[in-house]
């Protein structure tokens, strides 16, 4: 998503760090089904295969 907020920036000529400072989540977000599971992604590749492998 960094990438779509620098597009916005850039095309008004603008860079997005002289405005905002980004910090990494973790966990980014959480998915729930209908079945009561939940899904939480990751950027860590280890932990989203953990919690793949979980489902």
């Amino acid at each position: 998503m960094k990438s779509v907020l620098e597009n916005i920036f850039e095309s008004t000529g603008r860079k997005l760090e002289d405005y905002v400072k980004l910090h990494n989540l973790e966990t980014m977000y959480r998915l729930s089904y209908s079945d009561e599971r939940e899904f939480f992604p990751s950027s860590n590749k280890e932990k989203m295969k953990e919690e793949m492998e979980r489902l």
